[in-house]
């Protein structure tokens, strides 16, 4: 049965503050919707920072404070330590006091009598007790105070850190009275800094920050969560979904999963090797920024003796999988000789996995500081997991890291952590190549999907490492920040924070050659990474001429890549309606190039095939309006740059499934005859992804290009003058010059 019960508690303040000489006031909300039960007989502790508002919690339940929302029930009576002193009268005795404020209490003189010998024995101030307690030391004050509280036999005791003041001997003395009174079935409110004393006297307990309350359960379990979620506010963020929380505190992350901390001592940090010192993430000063959603958080972080900057982003994508990315900026004067991300786990993990195999770590921790970690290879150092067996409050989760950037000076070590740290590590060593000081470009230390499997999803773990390992075995994948790019033997894959943004083939090319119709997906598919920037497909038709197509798939900076298709054929051929798509999926509702944009549930629908136009243009921009409430789907830009006009198509596909497709269509001009080399170029073009926070830019980024391609010059040939008017045509484009100025834009005058 709840003896104290707060529901739904709100409290502001008014604070007057002093401005050009005068008091300008402000209010501030101390409790923010409380909502507390406490039992009878129950020891309940408050836990929190200076000003985080436990003693108005304190006060509210006394009926000190009453609450502007919300209510506070009590069911009993209360005796309660705060403010010690402020109940006094100064000029009073301590004995004087004692009758004053028990009969405020509503005690009868002759009760007040019986126990006043009591008191003054327990408060030991000697002499003292007949001096006027204005004289009273502060010690003084606790003891007269805390034993008035106790001899008033109140069901409830509310105690606001007063422990911390006088000698040893009392505060002694005072605990072992505490204890005395839980036994005998005393409901205790207690509010104390010391972690120790409040573990040991409290079975439950409530943390609370700002007046709202972040965690309420087992007080050993609400501590840790303190003391992993103390320090400079400005670099603690919290991000929870559903079992899952990810603290990042001022240069470390931790990981809780269903309440238990999985990660250990440091947790996750970096430390920075420069000319022989090291510079640790912990002790840099940071700052996090909002980043509009409760998924998404960003960190930077510097040091005031060494010029440079750590960023941390950490994205949530569901309860089991977030992205976490550790880079360094752009720097120059200094030299870093090697960054370490280490990644601390709970010595309850017993084993560790790769894609190819799975080992113990070592049971014995080294007597020495020195870590037991050995590397293991870059393929197997693409995905790390570690198993364990039951914790202190439950089964210990299986975490997965898989890499999301391959980088041939990143090597991973797996170990201990030493004896000191008593942890598993799964270390990530970037070793600089530079090391001249100059400018050095933003370097990704740690960028990794984290996912996690509850430790009986055996069948799930066991399908998700066989279904990656074929991926990675049959696939080339390219990674440029959330942007992934996955060739497959029959498409190509784009995925943003891991979320799939093509659909069906996601690039596709089609031709015709004499009454035929020729489409990639009908060809012959070989994949091949050049390198970690770099893919090259090679698509082959096997008809008469045979046909062959080199896709080159290159990354011109994070979320940008450069599509470039070349074609050939044996012996000569002419082809005619090149055409190259990107299809997309249909959570895209808007679209937009530079003269003009629309809303894809607006247009006229014409069969299964949404046509919003044909333009000859040089971009185009797609967007979803709820992408700033999601935060998982960016813009997309698709732009061409060919020198050659093309007719650019904007459809929503729902014949197979509803899908966006952009399309550029070369102008069939003059006849275009393909021979034996590869060297012919058929499309060139841009793929740009960006987060919300950059589509103004993205969309500024098209309109650039297409402002420089519309700067046309009369031709020199295929002219027709008449005066100071001029017809051009080029191509299968008709332009329309008065006086040497463009008057047309596009193919100008065309058929179709």
């Amino acid at each position: 049965m709840s003896i104290i019960s707060l529901q739904d508690v709100w409290l502001r303040y008014r604070v007057e503050f002093k401005e050009e000489g005068k008091f300008v006031p402000e209010y501030f909300w101390a409790a923010k919707g409380i909502n507390i039960e406490i039992n009878k007989g129950e020891v309940f502790g408050i836990i929190g920072e200076n000003g985080a508002g436990k003693t108005t919690i304190l006060k509210l339940i006394s009926g000190m404070l009453k609450p502007d929302n919300g209510r506070v029930i009590v069911n009993g009576t209360i005796s309660a330590l705060m403010d010690i002193g402020l109940s006094f009268q100064g000029d009073l005795t301590g004995r004087e006091n004692i009758y004053l404020i028990s009969s405020i209490h509503g005690f009868a003189k002759k009760y007040i009598k019986e126990k006043c010998g009591d008191i003054e024995r327990f408060a030991a101030i000697g002499k003292f007790i007949n001096a006027p307690v204005k004289n009273y030391s502060h010690g003084m004050y606790m003891r007269l105070a805390f034993a008035i509280a106790i001899h008033m036999n109140s069901d409830i005791l509310l105690i606001d850190d007063i422990l911390a003041v006088g000698d040893i001997y009392a505060q002694s003395k005072c605990v072992d009275k505490i204890f005395e009174l839980k036994e005998q079935g005393k409901t205790i409110v207690f509010i104390s800094h010391d972690i120790e004393l409040s573990k040991r006297l409290c079975a439950r307990g409530i943390f609370i920050r700002e007046g709202v309350i972040l965690k309420d359960g087992d007080i050993n379990g609400v501590y840790n969560y303190y003391v992993e979620t103390a320090g400079d506010k400005n670099g603690i963020t919290i991000l929870e979904k559903g079992c899952l929380a990810i603290i990042f505190n001022n240069g470390k992350i931790i990981l809780r999963w269903r309440g238990m901390t999985i990660t250990d001592n440091l947790s996750w940090h970096v430390i920075l090797f420069s000319s022989r010192r090291k510079f640790l993430s912990t002790s840099a000063r940071w700052d996090v920024q909002e980043r509009g959603s409760r998924d998404e958080m960003s960190a930077s972080g510097s040091w005031p003796d060494m010029p440079v900057r750590l960023e941390v982003d950490i994205s949530v994508l569901n309860e089991k999988e977030f992205l976490c990315e550790i880079s360094m900026p752009e720097f120059d004067g200094i030299d870093i000789d090697e960054s370490h991300c280490n990644l601390l786990f709970a010595n309850e993990y017993a084993h560790y996995f790769t894609l190819r195999q799975k080992a113990p770590f070592p049971e014995v921790f080294s007597r020495d500081e020195q870590w037991e970690a050995y590397k293991i290879s870059e393929s197997d150092g693409r995905l790390v997991g570690v198993a364990g067996k039951a914790g202190q409050n439950g089964e210990l989760p299986v975490i997965i890291m898989e890499r999301l950037r391959d980088d041939a000076q990143l090597c991973c070590r797996i170990g201990n952590a030493g004896p000191k740290n008593g942890a598993r590590v799964i270390q990530y060593i970037h070793v600089n190549s530079n090391a001249s000081g100059d400018k050095i470009a933003t370097r990704k230390i740690f960028f990794a999907k984290i996912k996690i499997f509850e430790s009986a999803e055996t069948s799930e773990l066991e399908g998700y490492l066989q279904t990656t390992n074929r991926l990675l075995s049959e696939s080339a994948i390219m990674r440029l920040g959330f942007m992934n790019i996955f060739c497959r033997p029959d498409r190509v894959e784009i995925y943003w924070k891991n979320k799939l943004i093509s659909y069906g083939s996601g690039l596709h090319t089609q031709f015709r050659y004499e009454g035929l119709i020729y489409k990639s997906s009908d060809a012959q598919w070989s994949v091949d990474k050049k390198n970690d920037r770099e893919i090259t497909v090679t698509l082959y038709w096997p008809d008469k001429p045979p046909f062959r197509q080199s896709w080159n798939l290159k990354a011109q900076g994070e979320g940008i890549i450069k599509w470039e298709v070349m074609m050939g054929t044996v012996g000569e051929a002419e082809i005619k309606g090149k055409e190259a798509e990107l299809f997309v999926i249909s959570e895209y509702d808007r679209w937009e190039t530079v003269d003009e944009s629309g809303d894809f549930s607006k247009i006229e629908k014409m069969g299964d095939t949404v046509i919003l136009g044909k333009y000859v243009n040089s971009g185009v921009r797609i967007a979803d309006r709820n992408e700033i409430n999601n935060g998982l789907l960016p813009s997309l830009s698709f732009e061409h740059v060919n020198k050659t006009p093309k007719a650019l198509y904007i459809s929503k596909l729902s014949n197979e499934g509803e899908a966006v497709r952009l399309k550029y269509v070369g102008i069939d001009g003059v006849s275009e005859v393909l021979g034996l080399s590869d060297a012919d170029v058929y499309f060139s073009g841009i793929i740009i992804l960006r987060d919300e926070d950059a589509q103004a830019e993205n969309i500024s980024t098209i309109r650039r290009v297409a402002v420089s391609n519309n700067k046309e010059e009369l031709p020199l040939g295929n002219k027709l003058y008449l005066k100071n008017l001029a017809l051009t045509f080029d191509s299968g484009k008709c332009g329309i010059f008065w006086n040497n100025l463009g008057l047309t834009k596009g193919l100008g005058l065309y058929s179709s």
